[in-house]
């Protein structure tokens, strides 16, 4: 935002058209440049449009801060994409870009004196409600403006129309959350009042700003016309859109959880020395290029956000171009480190089984036993050392001083009764 804008409190907006489909998307910005926001947002809309993986066209002016979007766009997205620039002061070249915007200028202007006058009251342009009116205003367009082929934008992209509930900008509601049941208290309430701000597109949900923040249900009910507005939201919403497009919003309640006597300890222990993998260099990707797709090779030309790692097929790629480098020995000394670690610890379980009291072959003094080698098993014998052969299905003799045991027929005598066993006869019944 140049000084001169600040002055007319002007708020930077950008505001992207579809040639293909005849879509637009706007989104208000703290100022001009890349961002981790603005870059998500981009790249969630040409997905959501049906061109994830394919060939696109991006057009634009030439001013440094858009060819700065493009190139980071053209790095996080998944596709093959094309930048261009229309020649220097010269407008008149990006004709059907000037008629969306105006036509959203247009919009933008009706919505916002309308929700005014219900509020009566000002809404402000760096205010978070007045962010949230943006992409509102081009997402109704998408949705309800009738092209010259009878069809709506949102038709053209999801191939049906748009059948969900219609709703005022910032009308108050009462939302309801579809929470897991499991996980719920059932004296816990699932309705909440909040203000309505716009919709999921690819499920049609409503995001509600509540004064914890952004929601997403898909149950609403209205209020009266007298008590739909409420002034009070000015104050509450904190959360400005590009914010809800980096953190989301919420789909379920808070549980709160009781507090213990104190926190457990938690077991800690020192970290094994593990050899590293290869260590790819930037100077590797600038060489051999950027695989598209990898989340870490997008943030290696924006630098937007959060180092996230390299896929592993982008390791496979960038390893199998390193091996054919002559004179590059890194993927032979890693390998050569990973084979003396693997050999330690091999050395290590082997020292450490040697040394097991359980792997050893004394005798076991405990019970008795004894190594009786390659010696044949003892053959049971009678005293008189006879061998004896006995047969499994005849009584076996009667070892010397065994005492025969003789089946008596046992008489058993019947007790004193007790309560639970006396019966008493039912009285007789009139039939």
């Amino acid at each position: 935002m140049t000084p001169e804008e600040a002055e007319e409190t002007m708020q930077p907006t950008l505001v992207v058209y579809d040639d293909d489909k005849k879509a637009m998307w706007a989104l208000a910005v703290e100022q001009k440049g890349v961002t981790e926001g603005i870059v998500k947002y981009l790249v969630g809309v040409l997905d959501q449009s049906g061109y994830q993986g394919q060939k696109i066209t991006i057009k634009s002016d030439q001013e440094p801060s858009i060819l700065a979007l493009k190139k980071a766009v053209s790095a996080e997205r998944v596709g093959e994409t094309v930048p261009i620039e229309s020649p220097v002061r010269s407008s008149k070249s990006n004709g059907m870009m000037e008629n969306a915007v105006k036509l959203w200028q247009e919009q933008l202007r009706t919505i916002k004196h309308d929700v005014e006058a219900r509020f009566k009251k000002r809404i402000e342009v760096d205010s978070v409600l007045f962010s949230w009116l943006i992409p509102y205003v081009s997402d109704t367009l998408n949705k309800y403006k009738i092209g010259v082929d009878g069809v709506t934008a949102y038709e053209r992209i999801t191939g049906h129309k748009c059948r969900h509930f219609v709703l005022g900008f910032a009308e108050t509601v009462d939302y309801i959350f579809e929470t897991d049941k499991g996980n719920q208290h059932k004296a816990d309430s699932r309705v909440g009042t909040g203000v309505f701000l716009g919709y999921v597109w690819r499920t049609t949900e409503y995001l509600i700003g509540t004064t914890e923040g952004i929601v997403r249900c898909r149950t609403i009910k209205r209020k009266a016309e007298e008590i739909s507005y409420d002034v009070g939201c000015f104050e509450y919403l904190k959360i400005t859109y590009d914010e809800y497009i980096v953190k989301g919003a919420k789909t379920k309640q808070h549980v709160a959880m009781p507090i213990g006597d104190g926190q457990a300890p938690i077991p800690m222990r020192g970290r094994d020395f593990v050899p590293r993998r290869l260590y790819i260099r930037p100077s590797d990707y600038q060489q051999h290029g950027f695989t598209q797709g990898c989340r870490g090779c997008s943030w290696q030309q924006n630098r937007l956000g959060p180092r996230p790692g390299h896929s592993e097929a982008c390791r496979a790629r960038l390893e199998s171009e390193i091996i054919k480098l002559e004179g590059d020995d890194r993927l032979q000394k890693v390998q050569d480190r990973q084979d003396h670690f693997v050999a330690t610890k091999i050395a290590e379980d082997d020292t450490a089984r040697v040394n097991d009291p359980r792997q050893t072959d004394e005798p076991d003094t405990r019970g008795g036993a004894q190594d009786l080698g390659d010696a044949p098993p003892a053959t049971p014998s009678s005293k008189d050392k006879k061998t004896m052969f006995f047969d499994i299905g005849a009584d076996s003799p009667v070892a010397p001083g065994d005492i025969e045991m003789e089946d008596e027929e046992a008489t058993l005598a019947d007790g004193p009764s007790g309560s639970s066993d006396r019966r008493v006869l039912s009285p007789d019944r009139r039939p």
